[in-house]
């Protein structure tokens, strides 16, 4: 017997109908925040949630600065620039900039050294672009120092000194592996002092007194 055949289906369209496009770019914002989710993964998390100061430096970079960053992002400095302007933003969010006894030029202009060079003392703060001090006492810092600011792994002074910073010293400043000097007496830190801080083997001064910390110092300093 012979097997049956069936009719034939319509002829299927010929796919695709058109020439296809250019496969779209990746938008800037999107580009910036897989970025930063790549060098800061302590920031993804935070991403979640809309009313982080992540996700608030995070639309700051993609809607205030978002010409800024169209280039590529291969660029050495460009992806320096992102991290500076990300962690020095978050900062800004994360203690009440706003509040702050001074905060001129924070956030405004596109260069992220003329932030911290409006401040008398801040001084060389920069050198080829890349933020080596940051110089913050006295300024009314209220709210928890953001992990973040280990983004500004070429500083080599920290001084935050006589704020109102609260919570627990972030184990990220074990990154700073080229700091010299921290200053952050005169707080309400607390929490144990993080073992962390044995890594910063460059350290020569480091100031946490007037602070609510416990534990002991790693001897590695």
């Amino acid at each position: 017997s012979t097997k049956e055949t069936l009719p034939p289906t319509l002829q299927p369209t010929r796919f695709p109908t058109q020439e296809p496009s250019q496969s779209p770019s990746a938008s800037p914002s999107t580009t910036i925040r897989a970025y930063l989710e790549n060098i800061s993964p302590y920031s993804i998390q935070a991403f979640d949630d809309p009313t982080s100061p992540q996700t608030t430096s995070l639309q700051f970079l993609e809607n205030d600065h978002a010409d800024l960053f169209q280039t590529d992002l291969s660029s050495p400095d460009m992806r320096r620039r992102i991290a500076q302007q990300f962690a020095l933003a978050t900062l800004f969010y994360a203690t009440g900039g706003e509040q702050w006894t001074q905060s001129n030029g924070w956030l405004t202009v596109s260069d992220e050294c003329k932030w911290i060079s409006s401040f008398a003392q801040a001084v060389g703060v920069c050198r080829s672009n890349i933020i080596r001090r940051l110089h913050l006492p006295f300024h009314r810092l209220k709210g928890s120092l953001p992990p973040e600011i280990a983004l500004l792994s070429d500083l080599i002074t920290l001084d935050l000194s006589e704020n109102a910073l609260s919570g627990t010293l972030p184990t990220e400043l074990g990154l700073f592996t080229g700091i010299e000097f921290i200053d952050l007496h005169g707080n309400n830190l607390s929490g144990i002092i993080p073992s962390e801080l044995g890594l910063l083997t460059s350290l020569s001064a480091l100031h946490i007194s007037s602070n609510n910390l416990e534990g002991a110092i790693a001897t590695e300093i």
